[in-house]
């Protein structure tokens, strides 16, 4: 049975850099299974979960928007800034 792995990406700075590795693991699979992907054909991406394991310190964040914390729209969360976020 054919398996299609949806929205492969390498996520978090850990991972970035990381497309040619995953792409190889997946060719060796096809020998014993057929096996292909979609990928997130983009340089940013969005979630309405926030995993606090990718939020490190070293990249910014923009915050799109936010129910509890509507003024927090729009605003650049700057790796370089204070946790308060000015």
């Amino acid at each position: 049975m054919p398996v299609v792995i949806s929205h492969l990406n390498c996520a978090g700075p850990s991972n970035w850099g990381r497309s040619v590795e995953v792409l190889k693991s997946l060719d060796a699979t096809r020998d014993g299974q057929p096996v292909g992907c979609d990928c997130y054909p983009y340089n940013r991406s969005s979630s309405s979960t926030l995993d606090l394991k990718q939020v490190t310190g070293n990249i910014d964040i923009t915050i799109t928007w936010s129910t509890p914390h509507p003024e927090m729209a729009g605003k650049l969360r700057s790796a370089k800034s204070p946790a308060n976020g000015t």
